[in-house]
């Protein structure tokens, strides 16, 4: 690891680790000085708001966080209030070695990255490294991911490769939502909220019993106007905005033994302008103008159906668990990519998919084994177009249209146990086997290729390459051993591997003949620790990782001046290492006093280069010297939130948080790169008789400039040497009042 990386590790981590010894000393010093007995202190809230309940084992009831043996950072629906949680980019600063974004040039797409495993390209039959579950349905698009959330009542955010009980395509990790449940008991929940920008949001869940024990129901909704945070030097020509809105719908039937949940959800979004794109030759880099002619739009539509089954049965004390999930998408986009109010690039893409995805799976107790096992079912189709056109500044006088489709089925059987050798060993066990099948029809992106009307309704292409094949089948194992010294500290260690499926890609450049790319394979090794001391007001989690990926998957040549503007050719390019630790940790001094943080540090490299990266006509050593995209080497994370009665019915709440990330590299080619991302964000809340809260809020405090993307230009799409930078929000200052019952 880098010397200047590995100091600042140390700095930051020998920090909080006296921060942690001297806040202990001092709650226990604060305690006696109080009168209290110490167990007081420890048994009251602190304790509480950390033992979250999580699903990654998808044991039966799930199980504590601290208690699963791999790194993971979890947050219930208090921890996601007080974050002002609104889209999964505002998790970006809370979990170490995590990245969170818009793609910033596709609105809509969303760019996943944990432990420098993400895809920051937007071409859908290039498969994820970071799996997105919601209620267990797998989302395997990029596109229309990022949309608004509400109604939550966890996040899991599961970092490593995690493909014995999640499948394919989870090499960097897994994110796994939970919308909330109906019960027994009768609960509102009512927001609104207003930000600078100006941005509205309003959301309203009802849920509770119809019948007693036996059904119970809850109808929810959720509206965001935005109207345009950045600034637009075009006159009368609009930034981003536009609305969406969600609709959800859920039955809970309990008869007996059988637990029977069903959840919907249908949403769509509607924006117009284009992403803040913003050209180097133009805008200066650092601020937040953009110029921008306006026409832009993106539109998604989207309905979910997951129907979950839990039976409790004898056999081993266990529980039958079937998932079954039905997803629709539907995304448009259109935008002037060139970041100039003339015309010289201009993008539009397609996206229609529907999938299925069925899962049945066993999970009890046998003595000393508890046992996981099941069977999966996942299949999809979609359609993909991509529409490039070029102009001369005052219209455009080419284009180069195509795309393709896919069609998949995937099957996979997986089991895990753990084996408690001891009252404080354990070994962890799993295998899956995974199997794909897909099958593609491509047309090639020229001229003429696809009638342009197409795109927005239903796809018609002449294709080039009809019933194209693909297919893989693998197994993913895993083994692992915890060592529980005492009910407070466990040690865990395991081996395992990641699967990330190839295919073809559906952005066909001309030229380009459908060679395939292959499976990317990862084989991961981690260790950790996780423990509670003096009585859980103390919390250290530390991981230590290594991951050797063969065969990667990148978007590895790019054609920058070309009929079809920017290019990119999916290959199997490098076999590359990506290495770093990660330290968690939580602290309550005082009653009602919090502070946390984490630090996480990596360092990659390449170990076998296949293709030539920087286009200079070889592969040698210069190609295997560029960063690995995505890998910020340094990032930390601090925050303190402190909690006081004032008065007999009012609870007030402060926080502030700090986060950083290094400078680190976005495309394969070496000249592309995110600046070092800061954000300060504050938040203070007054909440009268557990039931209504009024909270102001600031994100990104001092207004730091946040690039979430880096594309080169040719010179007859945005200018000799043209950029494009797509920046984050700048300083964001809220209101919200809720109702809770």
């Amino acid at each position: 690891m880098h010397r200047v990386y590995f100091r600042r590790f140390l700095f930051v981590t020998a920090s909080l680790t006296a921060l942690g010894g001297a806040a202990s000393a001092h709650a226990a010093d604060a305690g006696s000085q109080a009168g209290q007995p110490a167990d007081a202190v420890r048994q009251g809230e602190a304790r509480q708001t950390t033992d979250i309940i999580v699903t990654a084992t998808k044991r039966a009831g799930g199980e504590l966080v601290q208690d699963v043996p791999v790194a993971i950072t979890a947050f219930d629906a208090d921890a996601l209030e007080q974050k002002q949680f609104q889209t999964l980019q505002d998790l970006n600063f809370a979990a170490p070695n995590t990245q969170i974004a818009p793609h910033g040039l596709v609105s809509g797409k969303i760019t996943v990255s944990i432990r420098g495993y993400g895809v920051a390209n937007a071409i859908p039959s290039l498969e994820q490294t970071v799996g997105l579950f919601v209620d267990g349905i797998y989302n395997p698009m990029s596109l229309g991911a990022l949309s608004d959330n509400f109604d939550l009542e966890a996040v899991e955010i599961l970092r490593g490769p995690q493909g014995v009980l999640f499948g394919k395509n989870v090499s960097g990790g897994a994110i796994v939502m939970r919308t909330t449940t109906p019960g027994n008991e009768l609960r509102i929940d009512a927001k609104a909220q207003v930000e600078t920008g100006l941005n509205y949001t309003g959301s309203l869940s009802v849920s509770g019993p119809i019948v007693e024990d036996l059904l119970s129901v809850k109808l929810a909704g959720y509206y965001n106007y935005d109207e345009g945070w950045f600034d637009n030097a075009v006159p009368d020509a609009p930034t981003l905005h536009g609305s969406e809105r969600i609709f959800r719908a859920a039955a809970r039937f309990t008869p007996g033994d059988l637990d029977i949940v069903a959840k919907y959800e249908h949403g769509d979004t509607d924006l117009d302008g284009d992403p803040p794109y913003q050209n180097s030759l133009i805008v200066p880099q650092g601020t937040f103008h953009v110029e921008s002619d306006g026409a832009g739009l993106t539109f998604q539509n989207w309905d979910q159906l997951a129907i979950e089954a839990n039976w409790d049965v004898g056999f081993g004390d266990g529980t039958i668990t079937n998932i079954a999930g039905w997803r629709w998408l539907e995304f448009r986009n259109s935008s002037n990519v060139d970041g100039r109010r003339e015309f010289f690039f201009r993008s539009a893409t397609s996206l229609k998919q529907r999938q299925f995805s069925n899962e049945l799976r066993y999970a009890g107790t046998f003595g000393d084994f508890e046992l996981t096992t099941g069977l999966y079912y996942f299949s999809q189709f979609f359609s993909y177009t991509s529409d490039r056109d070029t102009g001369d500044g005052t219209a455009y006088t080419r284009n180069a249209i195509g795309g393709g489709t896919q069609k998949q089925d995937s099957y996979g059987a997986f089991i895990a146990t753990d084996w408690h050798l001891t009252d404080q060993v354990t070994l962890n066990l799993g295998l899956r086997y995974t199997h794909d099948d897909k099958e593609f029809d491509l047309a090639t992106q020229t001229p003429d290729k696809c009638i342009p009307d197409s795109i927005w309704t239903q796809l018609e292409c002449n294709f080039d390459y009809v019933d194209v094949p693909y297919s893989t089948s693998a197994f993913i194992p895993k083994i692992g051993v915890q060592w529980e010294p005492d009910s407070d500290t466990q040690l865990y260690a395991f081996w395992t591997k990641g699967l990330r499926s190839g295919g073809h890609s559906v952005r066909l450049a001309a030229g380009f003949p459908p060679v395939p790319f292959e499976d990317e394979i990862t084989y991961a090794l981690e260790g950790g620790i996780k423990t509670d001391l003096d009585d859980g007001r103390v919390r250290v989690n530390v991981s230590v990782f290594r991951n050797v990926t063969k065969d990667g998957q990148r978007e590895s040549l790019f054609n920058t001046d070309g009929p079809a503007g920017n290019i990119s050719i999916i290959r199997n390019i490098a076999d590359y290492t990506i290495q770093g630790v990660e330290l968690e940790t939580v602290v309550r001094p005082a009653r009602g006093l919090t502070l946390s943080g984490f630090v996480g540090l990596m360092e990659s490299h390449y170990d076998n280069v296949q293709a030539d990266l920087n286009r200079d006509g070889v592969i040698d050593e210069t190609d295997k010297r560029i960063e690995i995209p995505l890998v910020p080497p340094f990032s930390w994370s601090a925050s303190a939130t402190y909690e006081s009665d004032i008065g007999t019915h009012l609870v007030g709440l402060v926080s502030a948080s700090y986060g950083y990330k290094d400078r680190q590299g976005y495309n394969d080619t070496g000249v592309g790169f995110l600046n070092a991302h800061e954000t300060f964000d504050a938040h203070a809340s007054l909440t009268y008789d557990d039931r209504t809260t009024l909270s102001v809020y600031a994100k990104n405090l001092f207004n730091h400039w946040n690039n979430n993307a880096f594309t080169a230009l040719g010179a007859s799409a945005g200018g000799p040497g043209a950029t494009i930078f797509s920046p984050s929000k700048g300083r964001v200052l809220g209101a919200s009042i809720r109702y809770k019952m």
